[in-house]
């Protein structure tokens, strides 16, 4: 990428949504909603790290999530257990009611399988109910 052309996305983000995604002013609209943060990462002087933000990014995603949408929230941090993310799961759903949920992780024939930190994965599908109308 050329010194002279960089994207601030952060900016970008705040132009479209200048209040953020909690806010409650957004409409739930998407019917489809897939979260695979890193588990750590530096850009321009900014630290991410996936401990302190899936929570927050999880709960935002809820709230503009359809009812009778889907979220698939996985992660590769290896201190997440597959409960602890369940857990994550239902309290950022709030008081709205999950109708499904279900686990997934590494698959067998992958390298690692879960058994070296690099290759850990812990994922989430869960299903809003719809309300009925």
């Amino acid at each position: 990428m050329s010194s002279t052309f960089k994207l601030n996305y952060r900016a970008q983000f705040e132009k479209i949504l200048p209040r953020g995604l909690d806010s409650t002013t957004i409409p739930a609209d998407f019917p489809l909603i897939l979260t695979d943060p890193p588990s750590f990462a530096r850009h321009e002087g900014n630290t991410f790290s996936v401990k302190k933000a899936l929570a927050p990014l999880v709960a935002s995603a809820m709230n503009v999530l359809n009812p009778g949408g889907v979220i698939f929230v996985a992660t590769n941090y290896s201190l997440m257990s597959h409960d602890g993310l369940c857990d994550m799961v239902s309290e950022a759903a709030g008081e709205r009611q999950l109708q499904k949920m279900e686990r997934f992780g590494q698959d067998i024939d992958f390298p690692g399988s879960g058994l070296m930190q690099e290759s850990y994965l812990v994922a989430v599908l869960a299903l809003m109910k719809n309300i009925p109308s």
